[in-house]
């Protein structure tokens, strides 16, 4: 009697258990299915409601260009490689979402479309990726919470094709993980040198979702979704070309900007257990060719490029951030130069693996995965918005501000080098 009790409970409760999960399935589903179709037409309703939950331009979502540092709207110069196979300059650029409505606002990752328009003010048509989003396929969503900011970088890259230099632009953000085809980017082609403007345009697109469940809990609590339409302001990128005197050089506005290496072969020191070790890398060179005294902020940042014109990723770390001092902000008189200089520091992973790490002014490092010595090709670039800024002075135990900052991010020619083993 006590076994068949005991077994009788023990299908009942298995009953009672399979019929709660199906439930919930059924739930989950429902629930999905229901965001999915509020999000599938929010960008065709017209109704009054709708109509009265967009915000004011200022006060709802907006959407900017900022530089690889995160860093507002700045104007971009970039010197325009050589003509040969596997020379391509990286351009990193970003987008920062803000939302300053009082909702969850859900964006799509990966339908920025760019739209470039040429010197003399003509709109390029770009090459449309393959991997376009559509209808037919599934995409994940990022919500990004009342107040907050979301930022995606988006690593461009410029290049010689077929004799026709070129501009792509992925649809993806470059994040550790991400991979990006040849499918999944923008093409600007025939690009001379000369100034551009650019900007990103951004549209809830009429597709299918594909969401996590905290997400369709968040976004069925939403009830009305904005759906207006983004764009950010347009950015200036000027293409130059090299010097002619020194075509590793590049000079914008009388300031001439230029990768140093002290050395072309770098021999990278053996490994033994719990070794590292470091390496004379690669520095700025700034000349002030103007008439005036200038100051240059000491916050640089590199890029690397491998022998098949393959840009690698770059990482970022920092244990603390320290504060802008006066020391990072140098005064150049007219005619002289300063050099800003980076040793690389070695992190051994595997046999054939390291990391190089580049720690700059401000108490972070960039970091990039080296697979196999060879060929590499580096820049240091330089990037700064800001003027005028306020630093501490011991002396008198205050801020005060520093003024006349150069302005701007420059893309210098990427310069060639070795790497050895000893």
């Amino acid at each position: 009697m006590r076994k068949f009790l005991a077994t009788f409970l023990a299908v009942l409760l298995i009953f009672l258990g399979t019929a709660a999960l199906s439930n919930a399935t059924k739930k989950v589903k429902a629930h999905e299915q229901v965001v999915i179709e509020k999000i599938a037409t929010m960008g065709r309703k017209k109704s009054k409601a709708s109509k009265k939950n967009k915000a004011p331009k200022e006060y709802g979502v907006r959407m900017e260009i900022t530089t690889s540092t995160g860093i507002g709207k700045t104007d971009v110069s970039i010197a325009i490689p050589e003509n040969k196979p596997g020379t391509a300059v990286p351009l990193t650029l970003g987008l920062g979402v803000t939302n300053n409505t009082s909702q969850t606002f859900p964006f799509l990752n990966g339908t920025f479309i760019p739209e470039i328009v040429a010197p003399d003010g003509e709109v390029l048509k770009p090459l449309e990726p393959i991997n376009k989003p559509s209808g037919s396929q599934r995409y994940h969503w990022l919500l990004i919470p009342p107040g907050q900011k979301r930022g995606f970088p988006l690593r461009a890259k410029l290049y010689w094709q077929n004799n026709l230099l070129k501009l792509s632009i992925p649809t993806k953000p470059h994040i550790w993980g991400s991979t990006v085809t040849d499918e999944d980017i923008w093409v600007f082609e025939a690009l001379k040198s000369g100034t551009y403007q650019i900007r990103f345009i951004y549209e809830t697109p009429n597709t299918e979702v594909l969401l996590s469940e905290p997400e369709i809990n968040q976004l069925t609590e939403l009830g009305q979704i904005y759906t207006q339409k983004l764009e950010t302001s347009f950015v200036k990128i000027q293409l130059i070309q090299p010097t002619e005197s020194d075509k590793n050089a590049i000079e914008v506005d009388g300031i001439r900007f230029e990768t140093f290496l002290p050395q072309k072969v770098l021999t990278i020191p053996k490994k033994e257990p719990g070794s590292s070790g470091s390496i004379p890398l690669a520095g700025l060179s700034i000349t002030n060719n103007t008439s005036n005294p200038i100051r240059f902020i000491n916050d640089l940042n590199p890029e690397m490029v491998n022998a098949d014109g393959q840009i690698l990723f770059r990482g970022y770390f920092s244990d603390w951030l320290r504060p802008i001092e006066e020391s990072d902000l140098v005064l150049v008189m007219p005619g002289k130069e300063i050099t800003f200089f980076y040793e690389a520091v070695i992190w051994y992973q595997e046999e054939d693996k390291f990391e190089l790490v580049l720690s700059i002014g401000d108490g972070g490092s960039h970091t990039f995965e080296i697979t196999e010595l060879g060929n590499y090709k580096i820049q240091l670039n330089y990037i700064n918005k800001t003027a005028e800024t306020k630093v501490y002075d011991q002396e008198i135990r205050e801020r005060k501000s520093i003024e006349n900052i150069w302005t701007g991010m420059v893309i210098t020619p990427l310069k060639e080098f070795n790497l050895v083993r000893s």
